[in-house]
């Protein structure tokens, strides 16, 4: 009767230590978890800020103030727009190039 008694005990303490030891190992991994979860809040929140900064930076009148004051850009007048064979008549004879056989001479003379 005493080897039985003694397993029993044994394999009791067993038991006991094995679940300590997982009881344990669960509280360490649920840590973990509650961690991580915090992480993603933290940079869910950080792209609901990104994203706001990208929407006040993309706003059509502020990049338009932007381009005014920076590029110094013009609209366009429709009297600027020619059909291409008006293109001749209306470019300064310094753009033009005349084109003899497959040789390109420029205004100045000299061959390209």
């Amino acid at each position: 009767m005493r080897i039985p008694t003694f397993t029993m005990i044994l394999l009791t303490g067993f038991v006991t230590i094995s679940l300590f030891a997982v009881k344990y190992r669960v509280q360490t991994l649920n840590n973990r978890i509650m961690g991580m979860e915090k992480e993603i809040a933290e940079d869910r929140e950080s792209i609901h800020v990104l994203q706001a900064e990208w929407s006040h930076l993309n706003e059509p009148d502020r990049l338009r103030n932007l381009a005014i004051r920076h590029l110094n850009l013009h609209s366009i007048d429709s009297s600027r727009i020619i059909s291409f064979d008006q293109i001749d008549q209306t470019l300064p004879a310094k753009y033009l190039d005349i084109q003899k056989g497959s040789q390109i001479i420029t205004e100045k003379g000299t061959k390209q």
